[in-house]
């Protein structure tokens, strides 16, 4: 054990126009963002001897709404 309470992560899946123009970095597609997240949760979860807690929030910023094509009114849904 290395005595961590906790470690928090913040990600984003969707990549606005004004976010993607400050980058030059790549940005990959949600599917595989999220086949990617899946991977590396599993492996927390087996590293931490099954310790892991994972929690999803839906966010609000409706730019990323807008960004997937998903109307914003959809929220929560």
């Amino acid at each position: 054990m290395l005595g961590y309470h906790g470690i928090f992560l913040s990600d984003h899946v969707a990549i606005t126009p004004s976010v993607a123009s400050r980058y030059t970095e790549p940005f990959f597609d949600a599917l595989t963002t999220l086949a990617f997240l899946a991977r590396q949760t599993a492996n927390l979860d087996a590293l931490s001897g099954g310790q892991l807690i994972f929690g999803v929030g839906i966010g609000n910023a409706v730019d990323k709404f807008a960004a997937l094509g998903v109307p914003h009114h959809w929220h929560g849904a």
